[in-house]
């Protein structure tokens, strides 16, 4: 008996839309919950996340999540001037994958 099946694979799309609104000098943070559905403890650092907006900052440096468990990373946002912008935000593991915000 044989199968034949087919895989579409496309761009991840955003995981959530988080609006940060702060005064000037000001920090607001967001929480992401970082879920590992796997058997293996995955260590993930910042400098695997990606972002272009300066004011952005993520904490802590690093977390280890544990088999079957998750964790959160703070979204810290801290304008300098008064300004409106947009940034993507995204996180990308070897074994988790891809989580854009």
């Amino acid at each position: 008996m044989f199968y034949n099946f087919q895989v579409n694979v496309a761009e991840s799309t955003d995981v959530e839309k988080i609006a940060l609104e702060s005064s000037v000098r000001e920090t607001v943070s967001y929480g992401v919950v970082i879920e590992n559905p796997t058997k293996d403890d995955v260590k993930l650092t910042k400098s695997m996340f990606t972002y272009t907006n300066e004011y952005v900052e993520i904490t802590p440096d690093e977390v280890t999540i544990k088999a079957n468990d998750s964790r959160e990373f703070q979204i810290n946002y801290r304008p300098l001037i008064v300004s409106e912008t947009t940034t993507d935000v995204l996180l990308k593991t070897p074994s988790l994958g891809e989580f854009r915000y």
